[in-house]
């Protein structure tokens, strides 16, 4: 369609494709109020706080290559208690903050002024964009090309996890949602969505979502989880560490356009206001000398970074037979792109037989090295 509409290049628009198509992100979606920031009111930049351990924890997921996005309901724009502008204002101001005191930012942010109740007639309706609709996680997912199956959704309501669950990504509860409901261990059994995981705090599940990306250090808190436990539980237990480091991106925030199965979890323990908000070290070392640590921040950064480095070693596997053959392939589909951009320059069709050879070829290869992965 682009070659024949805009005149754009078939070799133009193959490489495009084909770019996009190889490349998905991981990414991790949080809420905003509660959950990143203390809420906000009279919805003004100047006053944001940050939640304690917010902006660590935020640098960690950037350290593990996590794309962040912000998803909020904003229905005070609806009810007309703020303006969209005052919605970016605040994101800006987040931002800012998050830059100050580790270097990493979010990716993105995107909120919803709609709700049915409003009072401001322009924004009185719903949006697919508002939670428990999963609008604003698939949007971010065609927008950043993400993996929804490898992502996270991390909230402090209900309407978080709901949103989370319908657009496929793992779920986290902060543990004080679950307070304010009057937890119990059967409170959930009632409801249709379940959380995959609850965390005392927004440091806490971002040791979840390193736990599970390293599945060595997974096994090590299930033990440390049973250890805490005066009986076996089935729940899942909030407890690992991810380092703090820190990365810079472009802000870029997002508005509503005008127009997997859940496991069991666990509550846990909620951190006391004295405990550090620095992420601890990843190896879950129980009997580690904390004060044996340097004093100095940027040492203990260093330091955390490190310890990351060293638990993300990786056994290669041995060369196989597919693996060999998939890089042959490999060989001959850079062979019929090359055919296609030398030989196919002034005659399309030929071009066209070039690139289709080509991509056969290339999807041969990729059926061989995930035929490889699995075996």
């Amino acid at each position: 369609c682009l070659h024949a509409h805009a005149k754009i290049p078939l070799s133009w628009c193959f490489q495009s494709w084909s770019a996009k198509l190889l490349v998905m992100n991981w990414a991790v979606f949080l809420d905003r109020d509660q959950t990143l920031i203390h809420r906000s009111a009279p919805y003004d930049a100047d006053p944001i706080k940050v939640v304690r351990g917010a902006a660590s924890a935020i640098a960690s997921l950037r350290g593990l290559g996590y794309k962040v996005v912000v998803v909020t309901n904003q229905d005070c724009v609806a009810r007309g208690e703020c303006s969209e502008d005052n919605v970016a204002a605040i994101h800006e101001r987040i931002n800012e903050l998050l830059s100050q005191s580790t270097g990493a930012e979010i990716d993105r942010f995107y909120f919803c002024p709609y709700h049915p109740g409003g009072t401001v007639e322009q924004y009185r309706r719903d949006h697919p964009w508002q939670k428990p609709s999963p609008g604003m996680l698939l949007q971010a997912a065609k927008d950043l090309n993400i993996d929804l199956a490898k992502s996270w959704m991390i909230g402090d309501q209900m309407i978080d996890i709901e949103a989370g669950a319908a657009a496929g990504v793992r779920t986290i509860l902060l543990n004080h949602a679950v307070e304010s409901v009057g937890f119990s261990p059967g409170a959930f059994d009632a409801k249709s969505v379940k959380p995959d995981y609850i965390a005392p705090t927004l440091v806490d599940a971002v040791k979840v979502v390193a736990q599970q990306r390293h599945p060595e250090a997974s096994r090590s808190v299930r033990t440390i989880a049973a250890s805490r436990t005066p009986e076996p539980s089935p729940l899942k237990l909030a407890t690992s560490s991810a380092p703090a480091v820190a990365h810079s991106t472009s802000i870029s925030l997002q508005t509503a356009p005008q127009s997997a199965p859940v496991g069991q979890f666990t509550p846990t323990v909620s951190m006391s206001a004295d405990e550090p908000a620095e992420l601890p070290d990843h190896r879950l070392n129980a009997n580690a000398d904390k004060a044996s640590l340097p004093e100095d921040p940027v040492v203990q950064k260093l330091s955390q970074i490190l310890q990351e480095l060293r638990n993300q070693r990786v056994v290669t596997k041995p060369f196989s037979f597919m693996v060999a053959i998939a890089l042959l392939l490999q060989m001959i589909a850079v062979v019929c792109l090359m055919g296609a951009l030398v030989m196919g320059v002034s005659d399309d069709s030929l071009f066209l037989r070039w690139i289709a050879a080509g991509l056969v070829v290339q999807l041969a290869t990729m059926a061989l090295l995930l035929f490889d992965r699995r075996s």
